[in-house]
């Protein structure tokens, strides 16, 4: 590595063969760092896809957000960014966090460009307003980017880098492909945290007149997806879900309760005496009155 004001560096600047811009995905630069204690970039922007991991060490992106050993983040297009350590009017604010980690700030990045680059920061679900994956790194994605630095150690000594292209491409494909891994796990949780909080709305909303539109439009979801997701959880559709509930409700207190089947009908969310009827009849079998008769209540 090669000493800086602020750093220790590998640079690698890389020009793209006709292979890397036919496939619609190059490599523009890469890197690798050990920080001294002034380390800090920016305020600036940059006109491609950079992505920066942290493999030891702290770091403040954007002023706010605190990073640290196994963390990533990206440098949009054409967003301006910074990072580093905490300037000196936030030290204060950050000393406890950063002298908890004696360990120096060590980062790879690898800037991209091409058609594809946005599609692959789409399958890591990063976006403008989402420019950071916290602990990302694993055993897997480590071996790789060590791969990718050796290559590029060997490319930045040979007189025709050209002939590592392809293998350059199946390093950062490699790369990205154990990244997307984690990415749809995660997707998994989050899709299984988001099912949760939208069955526990339904049971708690189901007599206040929701509708799976209303359940649909607090995920922020696209109503297929819902859809497909909720069924697979729990085993109904998200209307057959919130039907069944307040068909149970309706049962309970039809046997329970000495309420009219008007007054039931509408506050379970009903807007009147028929369509509470035709969903119980289509649910039970028989009009609410003839299942109330078989039980012990009476309306009066």
């Amino acid at each position: 590595m090669r000493e800086h004001n602020h750093e220790f560096v590998d640079h690698w600047f890389h020009t793209p063969s006709s292979l890397e811009k036919t496939s619609g995905l190059w490599l523009i630069r890469a890197g690798q760092n050990i920080a001294k204690p002034n380390y800090h970039m920016g305020p600036r922007f940059i006109t491609y896809y950079s992505f920066h991991f942290i493999r030891s060490g702290k770091l403040v992106f954007n002023e706010n957000d605190i990073l640290e050993s196994g963390d990533m983040f990206c440098l949009w297009p054409n967003l301006t960014h910074q990072y580093g350590y905490p300037h000196a009017e936030k030290e204060k604010m950050h000393e406890s966090v950063f002298s908890a980690s004696p360990q120096p700030l060590r980062m790879f990045w690898i800037a991209l460009g091409g058609r594809q680059a946005p599609i692959l920061a789409k399958k890591l679900r990063v976006a403008p307003n989402k420019l950071i994956l916290k602990n990302i790194l694993n055993p897997h994605v480590e071996s790789v980017i060590d791969d990718i630095c050796a290559l590029l150690a060997e490319m930045d000594t040979s007189n025709a880098s050209s002939r590592y292209d392809a293998k350059i491409l199946s390093l950062i494909y490699a790369l990205f492909h154990e990244l997307s891994i984690q990415a749809i796990e995660r997707q998994l949780d989050e899709d299984d945290d988001w099912l949760s909080k939208a069955a526990e709305y339904i049971h708690l909303h189901y007599m206040d007149g929701i509708t799976v539109h209303d359940v649909v439009r607090r995920t922020g979801l696209n109503r297929s997806h819902f859809s497909r997701s909720f069924a697979t959880k729990y085993g109904l559709s998200p209307n057959q879900y919130l039907q069944d509930i307040r068909m149970s409700k309706a049962a309970e207190m039809l046997e329970t309760s000495h309420y009219s089947i008007t007054e039931i009908a509408l506050s379970l969310g009903y807007p009147d005496l028929y369509s509470f009827t035709r969903a119980f009849r289509r649910h039970f079998s028989m009009p609410p009155s003839e299942y109330r008769k078989r039980g012990i209540i009476t309306a009066y």
